[in-house]
């Protein structure tokens, strides 16, 4: 009796995977590459770098993580479900 009841809980547990709940797939337009690239010079990236480097302190951020798949390059991108987090950052 219980090997019963164990499996109907598995297969019940089972059906929101296999009805699509899980995931999420939608069609998105097609996008094209820039054709127009901006080129600078090392020493101008450092700078750059570095300039923003020393203006940050602290950070304190809320992100929401979600895994997708797919891209707007192939038409179609399919989201899992997300969750929340904090992240906390100090310079030393």
């Amino acid at each position: 009796m219980r090997i019963k009841q164990a499996l109907v809980a598995g297969l019940i547990s089972m059906v929101p995977a296999l009805t699509g709940c899980m995931s999420h797939t939608r069609i998105v337009p097609r996008t094209h590459l820039a054709e127009l690239v901006i080129s600078s010079t090392l020493d101008q990236l450092i700078q750059q770098v570095n300039t923003q480097f020393n203006a940050l302190q602290t950070m304190k951020a809320t992100v929401e993580i979600s895994a997708t798949t797919g891209s707007s390059l192939q038409g179609h991108v399919t989201d899992s479900p997300s969750f929340s987090g904090y992240i906390f950052m100090r310079k030393p």
